[in-house]
């Protein structure tokens, strides 16, 4: 999704198939882990184009077809966006941008589209993603895993789903400008 031109195809093979768009789910992410210092300009730009732009493009492109009066935006966010651990600066700081982008576009999008615009937070989940972290974020990060005040745990990702799957239900169709924070508890606003 890191392409410009990748989130219009797969808006056009979606209303291909389907004719319309019920339900955007901005579920994508890539991480680097490195000590601030450490970080380039290339991942800067490789995050920050995945992460964000992504989102905006796939977001903005399914708007001619989301379906008015039921339409669903649903952004993955992630925790680390509200409270980030070390080495995370470009990933925490492209997922506050997507939070921000749920802020906004709860207040315009649902007038023009008759959409609702909601967002989740994973905690620590058991991804390919996250397994890519490797074994000296995993020392770093094992520690909070194991202040999870619900159990010391990684989320399922079946458990992520389901706090998506509410928001996309046509009875929470009053919801909008929601961050479900879906971590065990492990992050409190």
């Amino acid at each position: 999704m890191s392409l410009a031109t990748s989130p219009q195809k797969l808006v056009d093979a979606a209303v291909s198939t389907w004719g319309r768009i019920d339900i955007v789910v901005n579920c994508v992410a890539l991480a680097v882990n490195k000590p601030f210092e450490s970080q380039t300009l290339e991942d800067w730009d490789l995050l920050v184009n995945t992460n964000g732009r992504s989102t905006f493009l796939l977001t903005q492109a399914s708007l001619p077809h989301l379906t008015k009066g039921y339409g669903r935006i649903v952004n993955i966010v992630s925790i680390s966006g509200r409270g980030p651990p070390p080495n995370q600066t470009i990933y925490a700081g492209t997922k506050g941008m997507v939070d921000s982008f749920t802020k906004c576009w709860a207040k315009e999008l649902p007038p023009k589209y008759g959409c609702t615009v909601n967002a989740v937070s994973p905690g620590p989940t058991k991804t390919e993603g996250f397994a890519a972290a490797g074994e000296d974020q995993m020392r770093i990060l094992q520690p909070v895993i194991d202040q999870t005040p619900v159990g010391p745990r990684m989320a399922e990702p079946e458990e992520i789903a389901f706090a998506v799957a509410f928001l996309c239900e046509e009875r929470a169709r009053w919801i909008n400008g929601a961050h479900i924070v879906a971590s065990g508890g492990l992050f409190v606003d």
